[in-house]
């Protein structure tokens, strides 16, 4: 169970709104979850009530203590009201939220008192018979409590429903738009062949290459696409600037983005054009140059 309360450390010079996370969890906790130890040790396992607690901070923690090396943390003491906390272990930093939020300082407490949720290991090889047999033990130990259960990885995707519909309409839309844009390009190449039918013709016959004449007729949209690149990257690069500026960790787009995207519209460019080109380039000439 997680809470979150304002801590003091005075010997440091911090007093007022310090602003923490607060986890009670047992001594299996960091193990199971795999977070890394980086100075001190575990939480340990401890009966009664004790005057000083002993706890595990994450790294952002120490760093709102003004700690920079996790092995100078160990042994600093912090205060919640007057109730006192020595910090006997470090561990790395780790997401308990969705990446929409920046790391808070977290500190991990066994509190015996305060357990109100369990988490289990399974293995997938018997999930629901594990399950059943969870359940019938939480039954019998709490029967009057509802036994509820959630997987982490479901939990996780949770967080990020409204983006995985982002990427699902973004699919669909940018599917669509490349097929209206492919047969658009088809019809103009198909009208520029139908016009220049006989201007094909007689560059064969005077020696013109089948490169020549893809050459000839590709030129004319290149511009085009490279005119159409440079008035949506900009566009492009503002929209997905703004979306992932909801993330208080993101990557950044760089200039190897635009460049993969500009050589793949080039390629589906190229690949539409060729498509008819190549049928005006192998046309019998003689059949071109009667074409009225």
């Amino acid at each position: 169970m997680s809470n979150a309360g304002g801590y003091d450390a005075p010997q440091l010079g911090l007093n007022g709104e310090n602003v923490t996370e607060i986890k009670f969890v047992d001594e299996n906790y960091i193990r199971m979850f795999g977070l890394t130890m980086l100075a001190g040790d575990t939480i340990i396992q401890h009966f009664g009530r004790d005057t000083v607690a002993n706890i595990v901070v994450n790294e952002t923690m120490i760093h709102s203590m003004f700690i920079k090396d996790p092995q100078k943390a160990i042994g600093q003491s912090i205060y919640f009201g007057k109730f006192r906390c020595n910090i006997m272990g470090v561990v790395a930093d780790f997401d308990s939220e969705s990446k929409h939020k920046k790391r808070r300082p977290c500190v991990m407490v066994f509190a015996r008192d305060n357990f109100w949720t369990a988490s289990v290991r399974l293995n997938p090889h018997n999930m629901e018979g594990t399950i059943d047999h969870i359940k019938g033990m939480w039954s019998s130990l709490y029967p009057d409590q509802l036994f509820q259960y959630e997987f982490v990885d479901e939990h996780i995707a949770k967080m990020y429903r409204q983006e995985q519909k982002v990427y699902t309409a973004f699919r669909i839309f940018s599917f669509i738009a490349i097929f209206i844009g492919c047969m658009g390009l088809y019809g103009l190449i198909a009208f520029a062949t139908l016009q220049r039918t006989r201007e094909v013709g007689i560059r064969k016959v005077l020696g013109a290459s089948i490169p020549d004449i893809l050459y000839l007729f590709g030129r004319e949209f290149i511009w085009l696409i490279s005119l159409a690149f440079v008035v949506s990257a900009p566009l492009a690069w503002w929209a997905m600037r703004s979306w992932l500026s909801n993330f208080a960790y993101r990557i950044d787009i760089g200039w190897g983005t635009f460049l993969i995207s500009a050589g793949a519209s080039f390629l589906i460019a190229g690949i539409t054009i060729s498509y008819k080109s190549l049928a005006a380039a192998f046309a019998n000439p003689v059949r071109s140059l009667r074409t009225e």
